[in-house]
């Protein structure tokens, strides 16, 4: 089914924008075998690096090593970090910590957003399954006169949220990395 909403007030966010390029802090390695991953040793070595294209910001907190530093680093946004199961990190602007078993993690898309100071103050974020996805009229929408950072075109709903607004949908879309989220609480 297809929806254009007569008046639509949302945020169309563009990750990684027209030429810009996403710096994280670094510390450690990060892999997805965990055999591969190395420890941060003193965090105070850690380094803001220029991520590749596909890449984001990653925490990696190893509960269960009392006196781990967290691993920072880019991460590819299509792999998975071990210990958490095949389950893929959800990511948004912010670090938001998402627990699994023995480790905390978070995966966030602006410059820096993975250093000590934007360490999430509030509780961790779970994914959220088919069921506690938000009821939508429209599942797919079509957007058009979008015309700045080339936002035209359909987006899906998504089991995505942003942590203020918990309970609205987050659309993607089809082919860009391209999103549209409720921009207030």
């Amino acid at each position: 089914m297809m929806c254009t909403p007569v008046i639509l007030i949302v945020s169309i966010m563009v990750i990684g924008g027209q030429g810009q390029s996403l710096s994280c802090y670094s510390c450690g390695k990060l892999s997805s075998d965990i055999t591969m991953m190395e420890d941060c040793v003193n965090k105070n070595t850690t380094h803001l690096t220029t991520c590749r294209e596909g890449e984001a910001c990653v925490t990696f907190i190893q509960i269960y090593k009392d006196s781990a530093a967290p691993i920072r680093g880019c991460f590819p946004q299509t792999s998975f970090l071990p210990l958490l199961g095949p389950v893929p990190l959800l990511s948004s602007p912010l670090c938001e910590l998402q627990e699994a078993g023995p480790v905390s993690t978070c995966m966030c898309t602006t410059t820096g957003c993975n250093g000590d100071q934007h360490q999430p103050t509030h509780q961790p974020r779970q994914p959220r399954d088919a069921a506690s996805l938000p009821s939508v009229t429209c599942t797919v929408l079509t957007v058009t006169n979008a015309d700045f950072a080339d936002c035209n075109g359909d987006y899906s709903v998504t089991e995505e949220r942003v942590s203020w607004a918990a309970d609205r949908p987050v659309y993607a879309h089809a082919d860009k990395d391209r999103f549209i989220f409720w921009n207030a609480g």
